[in-house]
């Protein structure tokens, strides 16, 4: 089957890039420092 899926395709029957993340999906892991009323990050 993957054989004739190929060959009727004319390559492989899947893609193989990876999804290019979204800033949505980025933002999830960022970085936020708690910030003092002077706007100076606090060490956790």
């Amino acid at each position: 089957m993957f054989l004739a899926k190929s060959i009727e395709v004319g390559g492989l029957p899947f893609d193989m890039r990876p999804k290019t993340p979204t800033f949505d999906g980025l933002e999830r892991y960022a970085y936020r420092p708690t910030m003092d009323s002077n706007g100076v990050a606090q060490q956790v």
